[in-house]
């Protein structure tokens, strides 16, 4: 799992998302059936699983595959943020993945047209 983390962590750098993407999947299935669901060594995967996705959308020409992929970026920045809350991590982190959240949230709010919703982002910002 340290391996693949650390190849896409290689793959993010040079912009290979794709590859990035399924190599951190991998490491959070091995990690999860060794650690377990609530790890909290989880934490950092999902982060950059996030950030993977987040950077996906920006490819996508399609409004849904767009929205789909924030979608999943944002379910993956929360469960960061629930696993660091839990373990008494870093405030930095748990900030890092709150401002995370809300871009994504602010990126899918304005490809749906809904500019009222962007109060929503900053307020979670």
């Amino acid at each position: 799992a340290r391996s693949m983390e650390n190849l896409a962590s290689l793959y993010l750098a040079i912009e290979r998302v794709d590859e990035a993407e399924a190599l951190l999947r991998k490491a959070l299935k091995i990690r999860e059936t060794k650690e377990g669901l609530h790890s909290s060594s989880i934490a950092p995967i999902c982060f950059r699983l996030g950030k993977a996705l987040k950077d996906r959308s920006y490819r996508h020409s399609d409004d849904n595959a767009k929205s789909a992929a924030l979608n999943d970026a944002v379910s993956n920045f929360q469960r960061a943020k629930r696993l660091w809350l839990s373990s008494n991590s870093a405030p930095e982190l748990i900030a890092a993945a709150c401002q995370e959240t809300s871009f994504c949230h602010y990126l899918l709010f304005g490809l749906l047209g809904q500019p009222v919703s962007l109060d929503l982002a900053e307020r979670l910002y």
